[in-house]
């Protein structure tokens, strides 16, 4: 038996996520320094 919970379509992804998501990632990409490290080569072992 599944809940409403475990279906993504049910849960509210209004207006403000989008900007939230990408206030999260300037704000790792100012003070992470693992962040600021990053590039596509170093990310490439963590993908899918």
């Amino acid at each position: 038996m599944t809940s409403d919970t475990d279906d993504p379509l049910a849960h509210d992804f209004g207006a403000g996520t989008l900007d939230r998501a990408l206030e999260i990632v300037r704000f790792l990409r100012i003070h992470c320094s693992w962040d600021k490290d990053q590039t596509h080569e170093s990310l490439i072992p963590h993908l899918l």
